[in-house]
């Protein structure tokens, strides 16, 4: 663990706070760096303001699985098995293929299929070994 920040919420304030505070204490901000986190916006904007076009993110590959779960019963598809796996094999067109058919079966699950998919696959754009 490099650092840790308490708040109430996840806001953008704690968030700067963190990240600008393990520059102040030596991890350099001229490197590239991947960050793996979850869909909360405020990090994600911390992360550009800090480290801006160096840092690479990564979405948690398990979120958007989990998140099928909450489909209405009786939804038609297996798709969190199908998100799961197309997560694995860094398949970007079977993720916007479910997105679409989930637009129809269920706009909110869509929306959060669809936000953050590109950096759902983004240690496969940069070829990191699986054992990461």
């Amino acid at each position: 663990m490099l650092g840790l920040r308490q708040g109430a919420t996840e806001n953008t304030v704690v968030v700067n706070d963190l990240l600008e505070d393990l520059v102040t204490r030596g991890l350099a901000p001229e490197r590239r760096y991947l960050f793996v986190i979850d869909g909360a916006k405020a990090l994600r904007a911390a992360i550009e303001r800090v480290f801006g076009e160096r840092a690479e993110v990564q979405r948690c590959q398990l979120h958007k699985p989990r998140n099928a779960a909450y489909l209405p019963k009786g939804t038609p598809g297996d798709y969190n098995r199908r998100i799961r796996n197309a997560c694995y094999a860094e398949a970007k067109a079977e993720l916007q293929k479910i997105f679409r058919q989930l637009e129809c079966v269920n706009p909110s699950a869509a929306r959060s299929m669809e936000e953050g998919l590109e950096e759902t696959l983004t240690v496969h754009r940069l070829g990191v070994d699986e054992l990461l």
